[in-house]
């Protein structure tokens, strides 16, 4: 029998599609508002279109670090405490790219109504919803490793079978 989509527990392949979104959202985003026309290149100051080429940058280095943790977070399975910490190290630097880029992104958007540029709100709201989804996906499946981790850990103690702790 299968479950609901909404009774499904998070799982780490889900974050992982969350990312991928994340990532295309971003690039089209990138390639319509941040790019700069020639004939609307002339308007605005050179500190403003320098400004737009590192906010690229920043935005493409964090999305790059998300997926990257995300996808190191998938590949290994919690059966010990090194799996454990390092699962969990690589959900919680993930969740930081989260933070960072959701922070480019409004430093974009701010930066450009203070050179009275117009940005479409509208369309970045998509893109901070699908991360603060990401958050909420990679905290939940950081929590449901702990628990599954106790109870493979309860289950071992049960059979008496011993696997090295880190």
């Amino acid at each position: 029998m299968s479950v609901k989509k909404g009774e499904r527990k998070p799982s780490c392949n889900e974050a992982f599609h969350v990312a991928h979104q994340i990532k295309n959202e971003l690039l089209n985003y990138v390639f319509t508002d941040l790019g700069i026309d020639t004939a609307k290149a002339r308007n605005y100051p050179q500190v403003f279109i320098n400004y737009i080429t590192l906010a690229k940058d920043d935005m493409f280095k964090q999305v790059r670090e998300l997926y990257l943790r995300v996808s190191n977070a998938g590949c290994c399975k919690v059966v010990t405490d090194i799996d454990l910490k390092y699962r969990r190290e690589q959900i919680l630097k993930a969740i930081a790219a989260c933070y960072k880029l959701e922070q480019v992104c409004m430093t974009f958007i701010e930066t450009s109504r203070a050179q009275n540029i117009d940005v479409n709100i509208n369309k970045y709201y998509r893109l901070t919803q699908l991360i603060v989804k990401e958050i909420d996906l990679l905290r939940s499946v950081k929590n449901k490793d702990l628990q599954q981790f106790r109870k493979l850990k309860k289950n071992q103690e049960k059979q008496g079978v011993y696997f090295p702790v880190g």
